[in-house]
Parts: C-alpha cells; sequence; structure tokens
C-alpha cells in the first residue's frame, strides 16, 4: 500500500475497506480448518489491538475486511493477520513462498454511501461468486452474525465459525453508525432486507470496484 495512502487512513477513527488477494489468484483457504485458523488469528488481532471489525468475508482465493480503526495503524493490524495466517499456512502445507499478492488493497471510506453499500458487496461476495443460493448460508461470512440477530428462532446448532465470528464482528457498533441509534432487532432486520435486496451492478462498478484497482 503506498505511503501516502498510510498516512491518510492511519488515524483513529478511520474507516477502511481491506482486501488481501491470493498470489497469483492462488487459493488462500484449502480446507474448513484454514477458516477456523485464520478466524481465530482475528480474535487474536482483536485482543492485542484495538479497532472495530464490521464487515467480513474470507473467499477461497482472498479475503475481505471492513474496520474502524481506533488507537493502531491499518498496517501493524494486517502485517501481524497476515504473517500469522501465512506461517500457518506454510507450516501446514510445506509450502514457501508469498501467500498474498502484495501487502494489502485499502480504500479509506470516505462518506456514507461508500459504508453501506460496501458492507452490502462484501456480504454478497459469496452468493455472487454462486458459492451459496443466500448470503446467511455462507458460513465465513459476518452476515450470518446479522441475520441471526434478526432470525434467532431460526438458529439451527451453533457451527464453531458462527461462535468465533460473534467474538470478531462488532455488529452493534456498525449498526449504531448504519442506523444511527443504539440498533434494537428491528434494526438488524432492516440491514439484512438492505444486504438482501437485489445488487445495482452498475452502481458497485461506480462506487466500489474502480477503488479496488
Amino acid at each position: 500500500m503506498p505511503r501516502k495512502l498510510r498516512e491518510l487512513i492511519d488515524y483513529p477513527s478511520s474507516h477502511i475497506h481491506i482486501v488481501c488477494r491470493g498470489n497469483n489468484q492462488k487459493k488462500i483457504f484449502r480446507k474448513k480448518q484454514d477458516f477456523q485458523k485464520f478466524l481465530s488469528i482475528l480474535i487474536e488481532a482483536k485482543k492485542r489491538f484495538r479497532f472495530f471489525i464490521f464487515t467480513l468475508s474470507l473467499m477461497p482465493n482472498h479475503y475481505h475486511l471492513q474496520i474502524q480503526l481506533r488507537e493502531d495503524t491499518v498496517s501493524d493490524i494486517m502485517h501481524f493477520i497476515n504473517f500469522r495466517y501465512a506461517k500457518y499456512i506454510n507450516h501446514v502445507y510445506d509450502s514457501s513462498g508469498h501467500l498474498f499478492q502484495d501487502r494489502f488493497y485499502a480504500s479509506h471510506i470516505k462518506d456514507e454511501n461508500y459504508f453501506m453499500e460496501v458492507s452490502r458487496y462484501i456480504h454478497r461476495n459469496a452468493d455472487r461468486a454462486h458459492l451459496v443460493t443466500a448470503p446467511e448460508d455462507y458460513f465465513w461470512s459476518s452476515f450470518v452474525i446479522y441475520y441471526q440477530k434478526c432470525y434467532p428462532k431460526n438458529r439451527k446448532s451453533i457451527v464453531l465459525s458462527e461462535k468465533k465470528l460473534f467474538q470478531i464482528v462488532d455488529a452493534e457498533e456498525f449498526l449504531n453508525i448504519f442506523c444511527g441509534k443504539q440498533p434494537q432487532k428491528s434494526d438488524f432486520c432492516d440491514y439484512v432486507q438492505f444486504v438482501k435486496e437485489e445488487i445495482d451492478e452498475e452502481k458497485i462498478k461506480k462506487i466500489i470496484e474502480p477503488k479496488m484497482e
């Protein structure tokens, strides 16, 4: 990430969209255990650094995070996460070399429209890629947390990924910003409805994807 951009976003309260891609588009998550390990590393990062994670999606060859800084820099946080995960992958698969393409992509979220749309973009990653038919069915996304807050009676047995996501995702803080007040169950339901609305692909191309180039 260019130094000027790091200087722009490395201050308290910055909202940032982060993307890390596998080197040469290769998979960074090969097995279920890899996803679980990454979530465990995020839990470690939340204990070590002061920052919020609002949304996340772990895809086979990349991942998204939507975060808000509090005290620590995005560079320190991402170095901790990616270094530990790359070390794990190299050990488990007896591999070497770069796991990730470059360092990481980071975009400063500077307006309400981008804040809302990037959250939906992240939560719809899996079904847009045809990995699942509905976003709430993807275990490796923070959307399952927001969905369960709206539909608690629809809970099946809680999978390990969901237990970890509850420790990672700052859902109440996110919705406090999203709806401008202390969130109630109805606010989670409104957000779920917002995410599940049909995506305007032209809007995505205009608002989000140019920032990822």
